[in-house]
């Protein structure tokens, strides 16, 4: 019986939504209110090529909304464009015949940024729309504003696309967020908004992985977010990296920003290369990399992190700087790490291996060895040119201050 009752009323309800959502609708002055409070949610004014309606959730769908004085070049800086945009009816004031909408949904979402010298280029949006008092819904009709409520505490797009052309890298790249999911809560739009999001990540034309991402944004520019790479194909980012080359690898971990459409006032990382190959001046290193790295200044950073050689090659943690100007300082802790890979940089005809344990630090500028200091001891080392093959256990301090014939040796 009480189930038969609590059924009825809901078919009762929804008859009731079913009956009065059309009325309320299909009306001059709602459809003036309509583009009134579209443009104000969006900050633009918005037209439409036909308006439809859905009662599970109760909602009125634009359909190919059009974001008046978006550009329509596919080569412009920035832009935004929807294939529908649902608005989302709170229930209750249904039944009170007023509508309020409380959150906008976009279906097929196609945003594109700029990322400049200068900062983010960002789409026209918040201050294009109408104001409170625009004569389209602010007019004497019956009910006026109290019959159409504008509350909006979430904004989601579903099955979106942004693509961020970004111009200072060299050559430039464009990175791209297909099948985007995101979801933005607040306690409206124009306050800082909670967001979440996921995405499959490409760089210009090639996969990479998938990004979710968590943190705090507003429409003015400002953010405050954090990532999460998974499994992301770090060859395939080797064209946009400096030295040393990327061949192969996983990365997962976190990624952190904060700032605003000119400023990026912080950046922090703690990724790990799981598999990684690298090679730089004629050597290949194979292992797993943990790294950390936070941003100091505009474009200086300081990290730290362990790198782990393949087959039981020993590891190596480490600290250090490195510049805009590319100037590296570095200090390593090593534990049996072998050393035969490192070979090339003694030079083609020579042969050196062994385990080392103990300290290293370097120092480059202007991309060339400056300083070295090692406190070594390397077990089963060997050494080997055409005229000397040394075999043993080596205990090795050396200072090198400069590579010149003058410069000092310890």
């Amino acid at each position: 019986m009480v189930l038969g009752a609590i059924a009825l009323l809901i078919l009762s309800g929804v008859g009731f939504v079913a009956i009065a959502l059309p009325k309320l609708v299909n009306t001059p002055e709602f459809r003036a209110a309509l583009a009134a409070r579209a443009g104000q949610a969006l900050g633009t004014p918005v037209e439409w090529k036909s308006l439809g309606i859905g009662f599970f959730p109760p909602r009125v769908v634009l359909e190919e909304p059009v974001l008046v004085g978006q550009p329509e070049s596919p080569e412009a800086a920035a832009s935004v464009r929807a294939e529908a945009i649902d608005l989302r009816l709170s229930l209750l004031p249904l039944f009170q015949r007023r509508i309020a909408i409380d959150s906008l949904v976009l279906h097929g979402v196609e945003l594109v940024v700029s990322r400049t010298s200068e900062g983010f280029v960002l789409p026209a949006l918040g201050g294009g729309g109408p104001d409170a008092g625009d004569a389209a819904y602010a007019s004497d009709h019956d009910g006026g504003d109290r019959s159409f409520a504008l509350d909006l505490r979430e904004l989601r797009i579903e099955n979106g696309r942004a693509l961020v052309h970004d111009r200072t890298l060299s050559p430039p790249v464009d990175w791209r967020l297909e099948e985007l999911e995101l979801r933005a809560r607040g306690d409206s739009l124009g306050e800082p908004l909670a967001l979440e999001l996921a995405a499959n990540l490409f760089a210009n034309d090639r996969e990479l992985g998938v990004l979710s991402g968590t943190g705090k944004v507003d429409l003015a520019g400002a953010y405050d977010l954090g990532f999460e790479l998974e499994k992301v194909h770090v060859a395939e980012l080797s064209a946009f990296l400096p030295d040393p080359q990327v061949v192969s690898g996983e990365l997962s971990g976190q990624l952190s920003v904060a700032g605003n459409r000119s400023t990026l006032s912080r950046l922090t990382t703690d990724l790990t290369f799981a598999g990684i190959t690298l090679r730089t001046r004629g050597i290949e290193l194979v292992g797993d990399l943990e790294l950390r790295a936070q941003r100091k200044s505009e474009e200086d950073f300081a990290f730290d992190g362990v790198w782990s050689a393949a087959d039981a090659g020993g590891e190596a943690k480490f600290t250090g700087e490195r510049t805009s100007a590319g100037d590296l300082a570095l200090t390593a802790l090593l534990e049996k790490l072998e050393l035969a890979p490192f070979a090339p940089l003694a030079g083609a005809e020579r042969k050196i291996s062994g385990r080392a344990t103990g300290e290293l630090s370097l120092e480059t500028k202007a991309g060339a060895l400056e300083r070295v200091e090692t406190d070594l001891s390397i077990d089963s080392a060997r050494y080997a040119d055409g005229r000397v093959d040394a075999k043993g256990k080596l205990d090795l301090a050396l200072g090198l201050e400069g590579f010149e014939s003058q410069d000092p040796v310890r």
